[in-house]
């Protein structure tokens, strides 16, 4: 075989194992773990295009009672917002709860140890209460470490109902690693009302007026027929204690999202910031929403909107936090970033790069395409892009 036919052969040979891998990253489905004695199972979405060269930002999804991975991976296309957010998206099993009964064991449903207390038939009862599900999840975390390139200084935690419970006592309990959460239809729980976290974590609350399951005002109907509990704070309660914690601002800044679609609902964000540092603290408030997790068909998205909560981009489809902020017309990628970053822009600009002091660091010439700016020399923190034209987004390297 000549030298040439074989560097054809080894050519061809990468080519196959490069589409095999993406492939297989593309079609991962459910994995189980071994922790405490007890097989775990998740779900793991890996960005199509990755290789091992990425370091991979991780959202950590929570599930709500009884719901169970199934029902979320069905339901949600996580595939498609791995792909496009280029991070990884973990959706980690609870396991099934029993409430015990004149000497019976009672399954109950999937439940995370959150903390939350519930009142069966007179009696309380804390879901799972003897399951370590924090260590658990950040377990998980390591472990799939040891398999991909994971950006383990980029973790951010989310969850639906019972999954937002425990997002919210992830964040209370483990802010030295976990960089921002978010919560949705689900509280703080009455018994970390007077915890505080090792340090400051953004937070976005996410919850429907209209909420009959888990209520604005903190009482909940998570059984049917065994009545009212309290199983957390307020959401005017839960906003307040974070923004306490973080030392935010008292008002908040509004974003009213356009509303195009007859779904009954508005969506409006209330961001408190802070003077202390970036820590921010956000209310999105869906006037008229339920017990639901809103995906398509309505105004917004709320994996993209969580997603761009983390990343501090613009909120989609708005008129901007406020009159002067315009709209985000270039994309940078990723955010959270080490090394390299990519600017897509629709159009033709300079590029300028600010630090958190505001001293310009570099400019670029940019045109309508993809541009690669090298940020290796940049130490840890906040940066701010802007064009010539006044568009403006804001980066975090890590």
């Amino acid at each position: 075989m000549t030298k040439k036919k074989c560097l054809l052969c080894t050519f061809g040979i990468m080519l196959i194992l490069t589409v095999f891998t993406s492939t297989l990253y593309a079609q991962l489905s459910k994995q189980t773990f071994q922790w405490q004695g007890q097989e775990r199972e998740y779900y793991v979405y890996i960005p199509a295009s990755y290789n091992s060269s990425d370091r991979l930002p991780v959202m950590v999804f929570l599930h709500g009672f009884d719901g169970g991975i199934d029902s979320y991976n069905s339901s949600i296309n996580f595939q498609q917002a791995a792909d496009q957010f280029h991070w990884m998206i973990v959706l980690p099993q609870a396991l099934s709860a029993q409430f015990s009964l004149l000497g019976m064991s009672i399954p109950v449903g999937n439940a995370w140890n959150s903390g939350i207390v519930m009142t069966l038939m007179g009696n309380a009862f804390t879901p799972n209460s003897d399951v370590d599900d924090a260590g658990f999840l950040l377990a998980l975390v390591d472990e799939l470490g040891t398999s991909y390139n994971i950006d383990s200084d980029s973790l951010f935690f989310t969850g639906f109902s019972m999954g937002a419970f425990m997002t919210h006592r992830m964040a209370i309990e483990h802010a030295d690693r976990i960089n921002a959460v978010a919560a949705a239809s689900g509280l703080i729980p009455v018994c970390f009302a007077e915890s505080t976290p090792s340090r400051h974590i953004s937070v976005l609350h996410i919850h429907g007026t209209s909420d009959t399951f888990i209520c604005p005002d903190g009482t909940a109907n998570p059984i049917p027929g065994m009545g009212q509990m309290t199983l957390g704070l307020s959401v005017d309660s839960t906003i307040s204690y974070w923004r306490h914690v973080n030392q935010c601002d008292l008002d908040a800044v509004t974003t009213d999202f356009p509303n195009t679609v007859n779904d009954g609902m508005t969506f409006a964000l209330h961001t408190y910031g802070s003077s202390t540092d970036d820590t921010r603290v956000a209310l999105l408030s869906v006037e008229g929403g339920k017990h639901k997790w809103y995906e398509d068909g309505h105004d917004i998205k709320y994996l993209t909107e969580i997603y761009n909560f983390f990343t501090r981009r613009q909120p989609h489809n708005t008129d901007g936090i406020n009159a002067a902020t315009p709209q985000i017309p270039f994309n940078v990628y990723p955010n959270p970033a080490h090394n390299t970053i990519t600017v897509e822009s629709p159009c033709e600009a300079e590029l300028f790069v600010y630090d958190a002091m505001g001293r310009l660091l570099s400019e670029m010439h940019i045109t309508n395409g993809s541009h690669i700016l090298d940020i290796s020399s940049y130490p840890a923190g906040m940066y701010l892009l802007r064009t010539s034209l006044g568009q403006s987004s804001q980066l975090i390297i890590k």
